[in-house]
């Protein structure tokens, strides 16, 4: 966290459960240059008492204007629990004042039901984390109003490269979904965006500062009023 923001990295943070939000949000939730997320991810619905963790949710969600990692995944890992992944993000979605606030969302193996749900709740401050989707389903979120969050793994691959190309400038953020992704055999961490705009740089033929500033501008737009 220091050595980001040493270089002038903002973060969101996102957890993956409610239990942990409660316990991090004394230490981290107001600090400069910090926002905690609320999140459930989904790979967890079937790990933790859902109930308790939902009730949790419902009572931080008034707590940040940030939810965080939630979704679904039904990808190999995740279709065995894909009952309980849905129920726990209808009651998400359902939960008031959610669907005005920052969502950062999973759907790997599961764009399109993903999009549909965050369409049926008119959730529009959708951030479509490390999208893996058809052209066609991202385009149904870039229609949505929905913007992608591109990080350092997605640059090295062809399929996330590709998206990438797709995605209008005025939609794009950076992450870097660490410690969870690894580059160059270590953890990503937080300053490790600047890989990120490094591509981004020479993707649009523009300066670092001049991507830096169109991104900014993105999360500006994004946060409007929060």
């Amino acid at each position: 966290m220091a050595r980001a923001l040493e270089q002038g990295v903002r973060i969101i943070a996102v957890t993956s459960r409610p239990s942990d939000f409660r316990m991090l949000f004394p230490l981290y939730g107001r600090r400069d240059g910090v926002r905690l997320a609320l999140g459930l991810h989904p790979l967890e619905a079937a790990k933790v008492d859902l109930a308790r963790e939902l009730s949790l949710f419902e009572s931080y969600a008034s707590h940040t204007s940030y939810i965080g990692e939630v979704g679904l995944d039904l990808s190999r890992e995740g279709k065995a629990s894909a009952a309980q992944q849905e129920r726990a993000l209808d009651a998400i979605l359902a939960i008031p004042g959610v669907v005005g606030k920052v969502l950062t969302v999973h759907s790997r193996g599961a764009s399109a039901a993903v999009i549909e749900r965050l369409r049926a709740a008119n959730a529009t401050r959708v951030i479509l984390h490390w999208f893996s989707g058809s052209l066609a389903e991202l385009e149904a979120g870039i229609d949505a109003g929905f913007y992608l969050s591109v990080n350092p793994a997605m640059t090295r691959n062809e399929k996330g490269r590709v998206i990438i190309d797709h995605v209008p400038r005025d939609r794009v953020l950076v992450e870097s979904d660490g410690p969870y992704a690894r580059i160059a055999g270590r953890q990503l961490e937080p300053r490790d965006v600047s890989i990120a705009v490094h591509y981004l740089a020479k993707l649009w033929a523009l300066s670092r500062d001049a991507v830096s500033t169109r991104l900014a501008m993105n999360l500006q737009k994004l946060c409007d009023d929060l």
